[in-house]
């Protein structure tokens, strides 16, 4: 789905909401209120952070956690296979 579809479909799911910007970043969306920002969606995925009593209402709809620390950890396993590549 490209990105500009992932936007309209963001806008119109969060409008209830009120007040919700979207921006361009970390090659996805950012999603902002009040200017502070509570959600990204990469390719298509919706990550969000709910608040600490949220947490099992969103486990309950089959939510699965976000971690940044796995996004760092796949991140740096990339970066180790790039850099043992040997010149052909």
């Amino acid at each position: 789905m490209p990105e500009h579809a992932d936007c309209a479909c963001l806008e119109e799911m969060l409008a209830p909401l009120g007040g919700v910007s979207i921006r361009r970043m970390f090659g996805g969306l950012g999603l902002f209120r009040d200017g502070l920002m509570f959600g990204l969606s990469p390719r298509g995925v919706l990550d969000l952070k709910p608040a600490p009593e949220e947490t099992a209402s969103f486990a309950d709809e089959g939510g699965a956690p976000f971690s940044c620390a796995a996004a760092q950890a796949a991140a740096r396993a990339q970066a180790r296979l790039r850099a043992g590549r040997t010149a052909a």
